[in-house]
């Protein structure tokens, strides 16, 4: 049989066949004259490598969820009137008082309806609160999100989503 480096061959006594057994030594290759060397992976070095490894996913996610909350805000801001405005198809002034009356009292309403709009429901404010809303999600779009920026488009967005 042919020697294969780092395998012995041992006979059985029994059926006197060739069995082979492997040593336990691992054959490591490396080119060029320097033996690698094996480095320690401390908790900070295993961070920053999983940190590294997501950077082009965060990046796109990031910037795609940016411009999900632009075309939604894009929306709201050429539809919030008609809809919900004073004269909209249901007002929210009306809304949130047919709410405040169900639920007994306007702290019971936001707790039940969480909105911004329970301190300010003018047109003004909802127009203002989706122009807001896109100028923040375009930054979002252009790179610079963080964790606030983030809180505050979801605050903004489900402020729309609860009371229209």
């Amino acid at each position: 049989m042919p020697a294969l480096p780092g395998v012995h061959f041992a006979k059985s006594v029994r059926n006197h066949r060739v069995s082979p057994v492997v040593d336990a030594i691992p054959i490591v290759a490396h080119f060029g004259s320097e033996v690698p060397e094996m480095m320690e992976a401390t908790p900070s070095s295993l961070v920053r490598k999983a940190a590294d490894s997501y950077r082009l996913t965060r990046f796109v996610m990031l910037r795609l969820l940016g411009a999900v909350y632009a075309a939604a805000f894009l929306a709201a801001a050429k539809q919030i009137l008609p809809l919900i405005g004073s004269h909209g198809l249901l007002p929210v002034n009306l809304f949130l008082d047919q709410v405040q009356n169900a639920l007994g009292s306007p702290v019971a309403g936001f707790i039940r309806v969480p909105s911004l709009f329970w301190f300010v429901h003018s047109d003004v404010a909802l127009q203002t609160a989706a122009w807001i809303g896109l100028a923040l999600s375009c930054v979002v779009v252009a790179g610079y999100a963080n964790a606030i920026l983030m809180a505050a488009l979801w605050a903004l967005y489900m402020s729309f989503v609860h009371v229209g």
